[in-house]
């Protein structure tokens, strides 16, 4: 796709991401992402996850590592 700026994509430690610029100029070949699911257990599409993805927000407030569970 032409012109986007975030991309559905299947990370490199096997998790749905989403993910930017960035990861697409690795050719998405990295475990980066703004969004993730960590319990995607090989489903072979994100749509058939349970809730769960994780946003990573940029705060990293005490005792946190940036990542909020955003219920989806």
């Amino acid at each position: 796709m032409r012109g986007g700026e975030r991309w559905l994509y299947l990370t490199t430690d096997k998790n749905w991401g989403v993910g930017g610029q960035r990861e697409f100029g690795e050719n998405f070949n990295c475990k980066n992402s703004y969004v993730f699911h960590p319990r995607t257990m090989g489903a072979p599409s994100p749509d058939l996850l349970p809730k769960g993805w994780m946003l990573f927000d940029g705060q990293v407030p005490f005792g946190s590592n940036g990542w909020v569970e955003w219920v989806l």
